[in-house]
């Protein structure tokens, strides 16, 4: 079986077991991929049900922690979120993952500078600079920094150029900047590299009508 069948086999298993108020074994993986699939889908009665029956089984397991603070989050308790986290840091110092979600717990805390602090601590080791580099250009949104914003989800562009989510918040930095030669000199750039990109085609038209050229 690919590994969607396997979770939905598992999810399907899971759900057997709670109707039926059975114990069936599961291993730390399965749990991990039965609470990815509920919080993906937004259950998240059911995600804290499987977390919960995980940790009791595997209480030391770091990535079911990482679900765990990943609910605090989500529930908005964010000092326990915080206290677990470092609890893993002090242990795993280069957990990326929990750097990531420690990164996330700060930022709701309006901490935004220490946020992007931690973030940048990791630019050299973590793997998935897209999705790194875009946390810190949203964490200088959030400081209304459009110049360092619009620097970093350019970095994170040249790691996926197909990430619209950095595409677009590049075309928000210039329009705020009221730097549309700019955002044209950038579109130039993006569409040699890219040539089949609507998006840019697109609004390099939209470029060249508001400089009336």
């Amino acid at each position: 079986m690919d590994n969607v069948n396997d979770i939905n086999f598992s999810v399907s298993r899971f759900e057997k077991m709670v109707k039926e108020n059975t114990v069936i074994f599961f291993d730390s993986v399965e749990f991990e991929n039965i609470i990815s699939y509920y919080l993906d889908i937004g259950k998240l009665a059911l995600a804290k049900k499987a977390l919960k029956l995980s940790l009791n089984q595997y209480p030391s397991n770091t990535n079911l922690c990482l679900y765990k603070i990943e609910i605090f989050i989500q529930e908005d308790k964010l000092d326990n979120a915080l206290e677990l986290v470092n609890s893993i840091l002090t242990i795993e110092t280069n957990n990326f993952e929990a750097i990531i979600l420690k990164s996330s717990i700060l930022s709701k805390q309006k901490k935004h500078i220490k946020s992007i602090s931690l973030l940048e601590s990791i630019t050299n080791d973590y793997q998935n600079k897209t999705e790194l580099f875009y946390q810190i250009g949203i964490e200088y949104l959030f400081l209304e920094d459009f110049q360092k914003s619009n620097f970093y989800f350019k970095k994170s562009l040249n790691y996926d150029y197909l990430d619209h989510s950095s595409l677009y918040n590049i075309f928000y930095c210039y329009e705020t900047l009221e730097d549309n030669n700019g955002l044209i000199v950038f579109l130039k750039e993006y569409l040699s590299k890219n040539p089949y990109s609507e998006i840019g085609w697109h609004n390099l038209g939209k470029s060249y009508v508001k400089t009336k050229m």
